[in-house]
């Protein structure tokens, strides 16, 4: 009888669930799995923040490159060389791009004008650069854009 009541008695305990081992590894497993998903979701803010800032530093590119080209040719070099700008959100009063820490003006955004090899003549041809540099989350994030432009004419 002895026999007979301990093993179904085992049998009871078996069929009544969990052990605490199995437990505690179903709850491992579980938690690891919530921290990869919490982990992914911020990676995802993450790049999705980053990729907002360069779509914002790429629409300043364009803008100063559109008062670049919409310039007179003779004063290009006057108004444009040199000049730093500070890039803002649509909406926002602070700047959006923070400048790296040794930029001597302390803005993101630079233009540089050049007159190109072998010519070396600012009233025919010259090289416009316009340059983003800022402070990302995981260092320095830089965007430039170059064009060419020439008087018209300036051949004669």
């Amino acid at each position: 009888m002895d026999i007979v009541s301990s093993a179904s008695r085992v049998r009871r305990l078996r069929r009544g669930g969990f052990s605490l081992i199995e437990t505690l590894v179903a709850s491992a497993i579980l938690l690891i799995g919530i921290v990869a998903l919490a982990s992914s979701a911020v990676m995802a803010m993450h790049l999705r923040k980053t990729q907002a800032l360069k779509m914002l530093a790429a629409e300043a590119l364009d803008q100063e490159m559109a008062a670049v080209q919409a310039t007179p040719f003779t004063d290009i070099r006057a108004q444009h060389d040199g000049r730093g700008f500070a890039i803002f959100a649509e909406g926002k009063v602070n700047a959006a791009l923070n400048a790296l820490t040794n930029d001597a003006d302390g803005l993101p955004g630079n233009i540089t004008v050049t007159a190109p090899a072998p010519f070396n003549d600012f009233n025919r041809l010259v090289d416009v650069t316009v340059r983003v540099e800022w402070q990302g989350t995981n260092g320095p994030q830089a965007l430039r854009r170059t064009i060419r432009l020439s008087r018209a004419g300036g051949g004669a």
